[in-house]
């Protein structure tokens, strides 16, 4: 491995090991009140939504030839 992608995997260890990232003590309580409001389910549906079309269409796109294959016959 080269020493960049080392010094990458290093920094991305650290950043997901550090224990000390926390809102401050002051506003933590506003933002937990503002992510978790009575919007939060639809604020989630449409944040994963994208992904969950592009996963979607990825499958189709792998699938498609065997989706194909059954309609190549016509209609029985």
């Amino acid at each position: 491995m080269g020493k960049s992608v080392k010094v990458v995997f290093a920094f991305a260890a650290v950043l997901t090991f550090a224990g000390d990232a926390v809102a401050c003590p002051w506003c933590r309580v506003a933002v937990n009140n503002g992510i978790y409001d009575g919007d939060f389910l639809t604020n989630l549906f449409t944040l994963l939504l994208p992904v969950l079309l592009l996963a979607a269409a990825g499958i189709g796109f792998y699938h498609a030839d065997k989706i194909a294959n059954r309609f190549k016959g016509g209609i029985k």
